[in-house]
């Protein structure tokens, strides 16, 4: 199971598809899209619930190959599990959301 690289250079890219890592099943579609890039989803696209296995699921998808993975932002109590789970597996980069400001 992996996310391939892209044929065209990521600065190029037109298509960028967040894949929720909920199931292999959309994984998988996400995979065979025409998207140009795909970016693996333990954010906003994962029940509460289900954080845990959406780590260990996106670790088996980068196991092989680079990609891409937005995280929960650094403000949540998920950021440091995210970011230790992915720490041994092959990846182009992460995103998060914005910082976010307060009101003073």
């Amino acid at each position: 199971m992996t996310i391939s690289t892209p044929a065209i250079p990521y600065g190029l890219a037109r298509s960028w598809l967040l894949a929720p890592a909920v199931d292999d099943e959309r994984l998988r579609a996400a995979h065979n899209s025409d998207a140009d890039v795909v970016i693996i989803d333990i954010e906003d696209g994962v029940p509460e619930r289900n954080k845990e296995q959406a780590r260990l699921m996106t670790r088996r998808w980068l196991e092989d190959d680079n990609g891409w993975v937005r995280i929960n932002d650094a403000t949540t109590t998920h950021w440091n599990e995210d970011v230790s789970a992915l720490q041994p597996v092959h990846r182009r980069g992460a995103v998060s959301r914005p910082a976010r400001l307060r009101d003073r």
